[in-house]
């Protein structure tokens, strides 16, 4: 028991600081909040300064609760729900930004369910994966398809929210990416430098094509690679009849071609009679 006049909370990992639901006799009840699956160090803190005594324990929280809101059968875009803008890979940099709003490859992705809950998020122009770079001290906190790295830093929670959209959080940094979208200094990068409760941290998932099928520039591509091999089949075709109609002519007795430059056409004179080819 503390002394009088000396607070007590609960902490459960370095950021999250609660009172205790109860304190009596039978000791102190340090319910754990609606938190992410993982291990903790949960401890009992005096006065919001000295630590007492701590134990290091497993939560099952929501962290793969919203996993099956995702069809992992389609690719999506993936929408700020405050600037209404779609994220995507910029080709140059490989930032993730909404700079350019493009409705192409670049701005649809593959989420791959992992099995600890978390997501990795695929670009299908590119088949990079998303990832944060978030080691302090060299960091910049960008969200980005700079790093082909298979680890912590390129998964990510998603936590639904009451209106229906999506809280994206790094699984190995504990931030919420964010959109730096509004005022004049205003980047429109994807990253964690602002770890607001807004609509910028917030986005709305929109269902694509169906993974596996060609999309929009395949399908461009098959279409003109199509059209090229009907217009060369009719091209020879049209060789094809053109040399047997010579060779018709050519056994046709009395036959003489004169061309006039005035049509500049042949005309085939068979006789007396005269008709145009």
């Amino acid at each position: 028991q503390p002394f009088n006049g000396m607070s007590i909370h609960c902490r459960l990992g370095d950021r999250h600081t609660y009172k205790p639901s109860a304190i009596d006799v039978d000791g102190i009840d340090c319910s754990v909040p609606d938190l992410l699956t993982g291990d903790y160090m949960l401890s009992l803190v005096y006065d919001r300064a000295f630590v007492a005594e701590s134990i290091r324990v497993r939560v099952q929280g929501d962290s793969g609760k919203w996993q099956d809101d995702i069809d992992i059968l389609y690719f999506y875009r993936i929408r700020v729900q405050a600037s209404e803008r779609l994220i995507r890979e910029d080709v140059l940099d490989k930032l993730v930004s909404t700079r350019a709003q493009l409705e192409d490859e670049y701005a649809e992705f593959k989420i791959e369910k992992q099995f600890d809950g978390s997501v990795r998020f695929k670009v299908r122009a590119t088949s990079a994966y998303f990832h944060e770079y978030g080691i302090w001290p060299h960091g910049d906190k960008m969200l980005s398809c700079r790093f082909e790295v298979d680890d912590d830093f390129t998964r990510f929670w998603l936590e639904k929210q009451d209106d229906g959209s999506m809280r994206i959080l790094t699984k190995a940094t504990r931030r919420y990416l964010g959109e730096y979208g509004e005022g004049v200094l205003a980047d429109k990068l994807i990253s964690t430098r602002f770890e607001d409760d807004n609509g910028y941290t917030r986005f709305v998932f929109e269902k694509q094509g169906l993974v596996g099928y060609p999309g929009p520039a395949a399908r461009v591509v098959a279409i003109t690679e199509a059209e090229a091999a009907v217009q060369k089949r009719l091209e020879d075709l049209r060789t094809l009849a053109e040399k047997k109609q010579e060779q018709a002519l050519q056994n046709v007795p009395n036959v003489t071609k004169l061309y006039f430059d005035e049509y500049d056409q042949p005309l085939t004179v068979i006789g007396s009679r005269i008709s145009r080819d």
